[in-house]
């Protein structure tokens, strides 16, 4: 046995040398294709487990819902940043007061514009949110005070500075009471938000908040809004609230099609966001492997080719 060990050693090494370039060509195949395997998967494993770490330091217990319709699998078209116009604040509303288990229910309506004050000025997103806002997303005020009740509902022009924007626009300066300016309008800050970064993928630093009616009606022009977002008072409750939501909004919106072909808008919960994530890296990592053993095979006929 000993023997035939060697004298399949002494072969195998003779054709080698025999055929160095084409053997040296294979040996990179092998090499470059499994280490590219390897760092393709572990990066892709990281990116994952990136994803993952985000959405649930957001919060596992919100769902949202969005303009326009989706497959299970997929976003809407206004996720990819298509202007769909299906919802309405009075939507958000009606979600808060007639769905059990909603803790809080905030509504965004975004625009984009530069802040000004005095001779600086810097480009931001406009974010213009409803009461709840805090309650929903986090975060906190750092300086000044959150929006009162009248303010949301009067086209009040009040601002709130999201940490980066109070740095660019005021540096070391109190801008509690100062006025910025917003497309030609005068908005007194009232407050300022501590320094968050970006959760979720959003930064929460580079904003300024604004009363949702002011951006509709003021700013942006609009009646409709991109997105609302609902935090649940226990995740187990949270298929019957996508449910229960979804037969609201058909029944305000006019959809009597009950198979969701007819939908104008999208539910989708955290849940729905981490299911969607693990399924398509998952496909990833076994596309991968698979990469990695043709690489293999690939290789093994081509040193069986030398001998």
């Amino acid at each position: 046995m000993i023997n035939f060990i060697k004298q399949c050693a002494c072969t195998s090494t003779t054709s080698i040398l025999a055929n160095k370039g084409r053997s040296f060509l294979t040996m990179l195949g092998i090499i470059i294709g499994v280490a590219a395997v390897i760092i393709i998967t572990a990066l892709g494993a990281g990116a994952q487990n990136l994803i993952i770490s985000q959405i649930e330091t957001f919060g596992t217990n919100k769902v949202g819902v969005l303009p326009g319709k989706s497959d299970d699998q997929g976003a809407p078209a206004s996720a990819y940043g298509i202007v769909v116009t299906s919802l309405k604040l009075e939507d958000a509303e009606a979600i808060k007061e007639q769905i059990p288990h909603i803790e809080a229910v905030v509504a965004f309506a975004n625009d984009a514009a530069s802040v000004s004050w005095q001779s600086n000025s810097y480009s931001t997103n406009i974010k213009g949110v409803s009461a709840d806002y805090f309650l929903v997303e986090g975060g906190k005020i750092e300086q000044g005070r959150p929006f009162t009740d009248r303010e949301i509902k009067d086209l009040s022009k009040v601002a709130i500075l999201g940490y980066t924007v109070k740095k660019e626009i005021f540096g070391e300066s109190d801008p509690i009471g100062e006025k910025v300016k917003i497309k030609g309008h005068i908005f007194e800050v009232i407050g300022t938000t501590e320094e968050r970064g970006t959760v979720a993928f959003q930064n929460y630093d580079d904003q300024v908040l604004v009363p949702i009616k002011t951006v509709q009606k003021i700013l942006a022009g609009v009646d409709h809004i991109n997105l609302i977002r609902a935090s649940v008072d226990d995740e187990k409750n949270i298929p019957e609230v996508e449910e229960r939501m979804t037969m609201l909004l058909r029944d305000r919106h006019d959809i009597s099609d009950q198979s969701g072909d007819s939908d104008d808008f999208s539910v989708r919960s955290s849940a729905d966001a981490l299911s969607i994530i693990t399924t398509i890296t998952d496909a990833l990592k076994y596309f991968l492997a698979a990469m990695a053993a043709l690489s293999l095979i690939v290789g093994g006929i081509g040193i069986m080719n030398i001998m």
